[in-house]
């Protein structure tokens, strides 16, 4: 990391051999080029953007510290490179630190961010808070106080800011979240049309991706590089290994893999659920260990891992074991199916629900995760929309059976549909 502001010239940075760089006959910089193509290869976040730009603007209500958060593979770098260059483009002097470069020792902070205690122009942005358990707490006890008061500081890590900063009166109106989620069907459907994807080849990889940006560049890079587009698509093995790398990391030990891909088959994930699968493990200690990453989610019944990371960790086990990949799938029934029989009828639905999720068609979105899609009861209008899925899915003997519940039976269907969207497409009849 250099000792010096992150706001000199290129030619300052070089040294006296390039101080008159020779322009390139087009008048523009590599640079210049990278980010064009970055920007037009940029989707969404239309709601962080918007949050990032008034606290750049300032004003007596404006955010001093915005933290920005979310898992791997999920944009964070991607939306701060975005906000570098609007703020260097409003004439605002930018600091970039990046926690990756940063030892234990402070003394290459206080070098790098001298600038941001002086310059109150400055913004200040941090990146990868996560590789720097230290860094945090010091960041809010020791060095932001001393900035000047309009300094504007970016803060971007895997996991949501420490409570400290909510509890202290002082930082809790000071301070913004900002946590990243998956992108949606059609921001997803328009990255990979940036990306150069052809329609054609959206459904597979949108299935797998859920909607995770970095998942999606780099299968729209895999499949766009191959002789023809295929509608079906599979990630490879080093393609499984280099995002379980980005999106996960490193992993304590073999019992929390196996915890791991437990989850990652299970619709959602409990203590007693670990318990039955993994007997011969600490459940608790496993189900406290999962509870606590940046990509799995609680929600009311359990736990949720992101999708993609769902998707990558299930397809790594069925390509390099399919017999363990198997036997995971054989726990989860059983213990699913022992607890059908200790439910009573009214939780029994949704027991057999999950017992149903591991054998889930692909890109089924009756199976998204809570709030990702609509669900509701079947309407005059979605009739003739729910027989097209039914031929589509099945052909006209399902479609011809569906037409006969629908006109007896209307009330046991459900349908879904995408966020912002009132067409179905997918519906369930019980």
């Amino acid at each position: 990391m250099p000792d010096e502001p992150v706001t000199r010239s290129a030619s300052q940075q070089a040294g006296p051999l390039l101080d008159r760089p020779p322009t390139a006959p087009s008048g523009q910089r590599l640079a210049q080029r990278l980010d064009a193509a970055r920007e037009r290869a940029f989707v969404g976040r239309e709601h962080e953007q918007r949050v990032l730009a008034e606290a750049l603007a300032g004003g007596p209500d404006a955010p001093r510290v915005v933290h920005v958060h979310g898992p791997g593979g999920i944009g964070k770098s991607t939306l701060l490179r975005r906000f570098v260059a609007r703020a260097r483009a409003a004439g605002r002097p930018v600091v970039e630190l990046d926690a990756r470069s940063v030892g234990p020792s402070a003394a290459a902070l206080e070098d790098t961010g001298a600038r941001a205690l002086v310059d109150p122009r400055c913004v200040l942005v941090v990146d990868s808070l996560e590789h720097g358990p230290w860094l945090e707490a010091w960041l809010r006890e020791r060095f932001l106080p001393r900035l000047p008061d309009d300094v504007l500081v970016v803060l971007a890590g895997r996991t949501p800011p420490d409570v400290e900063w909510r509890v202290d009166p002082g930082w809790a109106g000071a301070v913004t979240a900002l946590a990243l989620g998956p992108l949606g069907p059609g921001t997803s459907a328009a990255l990979l049309t940036a990306a150069g994807l052809d329609e054609a080849g959206h459904g597979a990889v949108l299935g797998f991706a859920g909607g995770n940006p970095l998942v999606l560049s780099l299968a729209a890079a895999v499949v766009r590089g191959a002789e023809s587009q295929p509608q079906e698509w599979r990630p490879s093995g080093d393609v499984l290994a280099m995002l379980l790398a980005r999106l996960v990391g490193e992993v304590p030990s073999p019992a929390h893999r196996r915890a791991l891909e437990v989850s990652a088959q299970a619709y959602t994930t409990t203590e007693d659920l670990l318990r039955a699968t993994l007997p011969d493990e600490d459940a608790h200690a496993l189900f406290a260990w999962l509870r606590g990453l940046p990509f799995v989610e609680a929600v009311p019944h359990g736990l949720h891992p992101h999708d993609a990371v769902r998707e990558a960790l299930a397809e790594d086990l069925r390509w390099r074991d399919p017999e363990a990949f198997g036997a995971v799938r054989d726990r989860l029934t059983q213990a699913l199916l022992r607890r059908l029989r200790a439910v009573d009828e009214r939780a029994a639905i949704s027991v057999v629900g999950e017992l149903l999720f591991p054998f889930r068609p692909d890109g089924d979105p009756s199976w998204q995760r809570e709030g990702e899609v609509r669900s509701g009861p079947l309407t005059e209008a979605d009739v003739p929309a729910v027989l097209r899925l039914a031929a589509t899915a099945e052909g006209p003997e399902s479609a011809a059976i569906a037409a006969h519940w629908v006109a007896r039976e209307p009330q046991a269907f459900r349908v879904y549909r995408w966020p912002g969207s009132d067409e179905p497409v997918a519906f369930s009849a019980r």
